[in-house]
């Protein structure tokens, strides 16, 4: 059972929770940390949405009475992104990320295909940060601050500033404290009072709606409806058509060109703007409503998502026309479909409507003739079946060659981490065939086991390349400090292993000597 973990701060990130916990405890291996929180490796530092949150729950509820839901909507950027999700939508997000799925969350969410993009290195206030070492000792990561279009602090009122932590760590495991972390530029702030101002005021609807508790599904109509209403009550609709242009001139009139460039919704190509008043088929970015809603009277995100939830979508009744057709006309029109079908018989109706032009004949026969045309369609062309066959013995020897070569050159030596079977794999250029066809490549799959390195041969080489670093530095050859800098946990310091490293430092030290009394 694990005995300590941190209680977060207000607006802390789980990411700067974990972060902490490192800290406090002074762990130095990373994949330690998952494996203690989460009971598994398969679990990557991630600052937005993290994942196996009822893991953590089970390991740290005892320590902090925190729910993985509360872990969720407390202390990750989704509030900001819920209210705006369809209920499926959001329900499998919630699901992903309170399982260890949480792999798809930023293409459910949206935020992987938005022209938005999440800032690249993570952000601070240098007020917040002083108070809070002040108040707790140690600063933290507000999830206030990472949010796009944040850039002003709405306590302290000043801008914010880029720290050398990425918002996407480079290491899987790589949880950054803030306190280590040092501030490298103030985020651009060459505008005006004004434009200062309402970037401090698009931080507090930010702020505002991520700590909205509101239990509230929209859906696509009830979103286009609002908008709809939207533009007729600021007079941008006329004869139920929007004025985008006019909205457009209004946006930049108040926000300015630039503040729009650097939010990430440039005017330049408007189309964001035009589908945000039209009929909504997706999921627009939380910043796309807060913007435009900011720009017409400073909607706040409580009236702005209750307003869209209270409307009732009008129910449109079709229209039927009778229609009545020719009958001489509907005679001839289908003589020559079948003149048609009889010159190129073995030609299908996509060629007749394109190629062959006959698309205005097959046009009108859908519109007034459909029955009749669909049971007097071209006999389908008979397909080619002849399937692909893969020679897999050529394949297995021609794969065996290529990591051979590859091993030969040195590129299957892991210098970061282990030369696991599943990294060679990746590093041959043909992870998709050996991991799903291992049965079909034997020779490929043999040789790749034989030289991939096993946990034991990767920790004893990270305790030779210690040994190595220190001779040359002088230092201590003391076992723990070996171990230590080695990363190497307690269960895996056995004897063998202590008594295979006191040979080593004696063959090491009595070569190191030799060399330095022929220099002598």
């Amino acid at each position: 059972m694990l005995g300590y973990f941190p209680v977060p701060y207000p607006d802390e990130l789980l990411y700067s929770v974990i972060a902490r916990y490192k800290l406090h405890q002074g762990i130095i291996s990373d994949s330690q940390i998952v494996n203690d929180l989460f009971g598994s490796r398969n679990v990557a530092a991630v600052v937005d949405f993290p994942g196996h949150l009822l893991d953590l729950e089970q390991k740290t509820y005892h320590l902090t009475h925190i729910t993985a839901d509360q872990w969720l909507t407390k202390h990750s950027l989704y509030p900001a992104y819920k209210y705006f999700l369809q209920a499926d939508r959001n329900e499998k997000v919630v699901q992903s990320v309170l399982s260890g799925k949480a792999w798809d969350v930023h293409t459910r969410t949206g935020v992987a295909a938005s022209n938005i993009k999440v800032p690249k290195f993570l952000r601070l206030c240098k007020y917040c940060y002083r108070d809070e070492l002040e108040l707790f000792g140690e600063p933290y990561w507000h999830r206030l601050h990472q949010l796009s279009g944040v850039m002003v602090c709405p306590i302290h009122k000043e801008y914010l500033y880029e720290t050398d932590a990425l918002f996407r760590p480079q290491g899987k495991y790589e949880f950054f404290p803030a306190i280590n972390a040092s501030l490298v530029r103030k985020i651009p702030s060459d505008f005006t009072t004004k434009q200062k101002q309402k970037l401090m005021l698009l931080s507090q609807h930010i702020d505002e709606l991520i700590n909205l508790d509101l239990d509230v599904s929209i859906s696509f109509a009830q979103w286009a409806h609002y908008y709809q209403q939207l533009a007729e009550n600021h007079s941008y609709l006329n004869k139920s058509r929007v004025n985008h242009s006019a909205l457009a001139n209004h946006l930049e009139a108040y926000w300015s060109a630039s503040v729009m460039d650097i939010l990430g919704l440039s005017l330049s190509d408007p189309q964001w703007l035009i589908n945000l008043f039209r009929k909504h088929r997706k999921t627009f970015h939380y910043l796309c409503h807060l913007v435009v809603w900011q720009s017409l009277g400073s909607i706040s995100p409580l009236s702005g998502i209750t307003g869209a939830q209270q409307l009732i979508v009008p129910t449109q009744i079709p229209i039927a026309h009778e229609v009545t057709v020719d009958v001489v006309a509907c005679k001839e029109k289908r003589r020559e479909w079948k003149a048609a079908i009889t010159a190129y018989p073995k030609k299908g109706v996509k060629w007749l409507r394109i190629t062959g032009g006959f698309g205005a004949l097959y046009a009108w026969l859908y519109r007034n003739d459909r029955l009749w045309l669909s049971q007097n369609t071209p006999c389908q062309a008979p397909r080619n079946t002849k399937q692909f066959v893969a020679d897999w013995v050529r394949r297995d020897t021609e794969f065996l060659k290529h990591v051979k070569n590859l091993k030969k050159s040195g590129a299957l030596r892991n210098n970061h981490g282990r030369s696991s079977m599943s990294w060679i794999i990746k590093q041959s250029g043909q992870r998709a065939s050996l991991e799903k066809n291992p049965d079909k490549l034997p020779k490929t799959i043999d040789f790749i086991k034989k030289i991939a390195e096993s946990p034991d041969a990767y920790r004893w080489r990270r305790i030779e390349s210690v040994i190595h670093d220190l001779i040359k530095q002088h230092q201590s050859l003391e076992v723990w400090i070996i171990f230590r800098k080695a990363g190497i946990r307690k269960e895996y310091q056995t004897k063998a292993i202590i008594k295979n490293i006191h040979y080593l430092k004696r063959k090491l030290s009595l070569g190191t000597s030799r060399i330095i009394q022929e220099d002598t």
